[in-house]
């Protein structure tokens, strides 16, 4: 798990600093999330997320880890890559959607089990001050399908 954070987190610098010395990356929001999984898992996640603006674009590009809080000898975490279509207007309320990537890994005990598949998620953006909150659902359509609701906020950390 440690092994996937640092991963994404080496993802988020390496895209960021690429992009913006592309002078292509507009904003690089960082964010933390809570979920609820629904299937058959049941069982609350927490997670972190970046989201990606490009310059110009409607669209932003979405890498995420969720860890499920599952109890015993169980583990659960899913990572994400996204991207989605963003609905911009005057009001505030910024409604989005996409799809991409999903990559879960159950393990129990000694024994594990991995599937990649396909995410599908709509979402919704609340302009608050300086920060965004969110709420989305998330279904990944695979071998081990899972269907999510979750709620998060994003910070700016970098703004051109």
């Amino acid at each position: 798990m440690r092994c996937a954070l640092v991963s994404l987190g080496l993802l988020v610098c390496w895209v960021g600093t690429a992009a913006a010395q592309d002078m292509r990356l507009d904003r690089l929001d960082l964010g933390l999330r809570g979920g609820y999984e629904f299937d058959d898992v049941s069982e609350f996640s927490v997670g972190g997320e970046a989201r990606i603006y490009l310059k110009d674009q409607p669209y932003f590009i979405n890498p995420a880890v969720d860890v499920y809080l599952m109890s015993g000898q169980t583990s659960l975490w899913q990572a994400d890559l996204n991207a989605f279509y963003l609905f911009q207007n005057d009001v505030g309320i910024l409604p989005y959607m996409g799809g991409g990537l999903g990559y879960t890994r159950l393990a129990i005990g000694d024994r594990s089990q991995a599937e990649t598949g396909i995410n599908l998620v709509l979402g919704v953006f609340i302009e608050v001050t300086y920060v965004r909150l969110f709420v989305q659902g998330r279904s990944t359509l695979s071998n081990f399908d899972t269907v999510s609701a979750q709620a998060g906020v994003s910070f700016p950390f970098f703004r051109r």
